[in-house]
């Protein structure tokens, strides 16, 4: 199943709507943004915002005609995968879509592993200790069987 920007966009609330919004190079001004948040609009209700409905919001012509093309192109756009982000802008743009802030990798959050205490008789942990040493020692033998067979070609 593939995933518009849509289709995360409309679960925004104003705040994050404006943050992405400024995010992106529309060269809207800090009054275009004040609009939008008086306005109280929601990333669902930008999505449904035409040129007319933006302008009738109170944003001149040239704001208005961007921001409806740009809500556009937010609805047609497939998200790609992360290996899809060439440039600094658009891991910008995902990161601030996760709410990171993309200024440096020393701002985003660290994820502390969750721990388990074992027990020494614990049978999964010893079916796993069974299985590490089985492998471990099938490559000891692929590792002696290369050794040999290079040492008697040199």
């Amino acid at each position: 199943m593939c995933f518009t920007y849509a289709d995360e966009i409309k679960e925004w609330d104003t705040d994050k709507l404006v943050k992405f919004l400024e995010s992106q190079d529309l060269k809207l001004k800090v009054h275009h943004l004040d609009i939008i948040r008086d306005q109280e609009l929601t990333g669902d209700n930008f999505l449904e915002y035409t040129e007319q409905k933006f302008q009738d919001c109170g944003l001149k012509l040239g704001p208005a005609s961007r921001l409806a093309k740009f809500a556009k192109e937010c609805k047609e756009k497939k998200r790609g995968s992360f290996s899809s982000y060439k440039t600094q802008k658009d891991l910008k743009e995902i990161l601030m879509n996760y709410g990171i802030d993309g200024n440096g990798i020393g701002n985003i959050r660290q994820f502390p592993p969750t721990t388990y205490p074992l027990k020494d008789d614990d049978e999964e942990l010893q079916q796993c200790i069974k299985e590490v040493k089985r492998k471990l020692g099938n490559m000891g033998t692929i590792l002696a069987d290369s050794n040999e067979a290079m040492s008697s070609s040199a």
